[in-house]
């Protein structure tokens, strides 16, 4: 089951509907919560979403779950790349050097 959320909130985020991505990964979350690409489709709706300020927090709760699969810096990797698509240049350096250091 956990293909079928992640699918559906990337592809939410690629329509550019990034309330209902960011719905998703927050649901896959709930039920799966040590899954990394959920906290990583979290982390690129509220880029779009120009809500930069609570990836953070985002990042710290990644960094506490016990996950199966990913990892924090696959997480923070792709960070960096969302918000770089979204504008966001010096935070993505910031993100990428965090990446780097994991």
């Amino acid at each position: 089951m956990t293909w079928f959320l992640r699918l559906r909130a990337s592809v939410h985020h690629e329509l550019g509907e990034y309330t209902e991505a960011l719905a998703d990964a927050r649901l896959g979350q709930q039920h799966y919560p040590a899954e990394s690409a959920f906290y990583t489709e979290e982390i690129a709706a509220l880029v779009a979403l120009g809500r930069v300020g609570e990836i953070d927090a985002v990042v710290a709760r990644c960094e506490r779950a016990t996950l199966r699969s990913g990892s924090s810096g696959a997480s923070l990797f792709a960070a960096a790349r969302e918000l770089a698509a979204h504008g966001y240049a010096e935070m993505a350096r910031a993100f990428s050097a965090r990446a780097a250091a994991f």
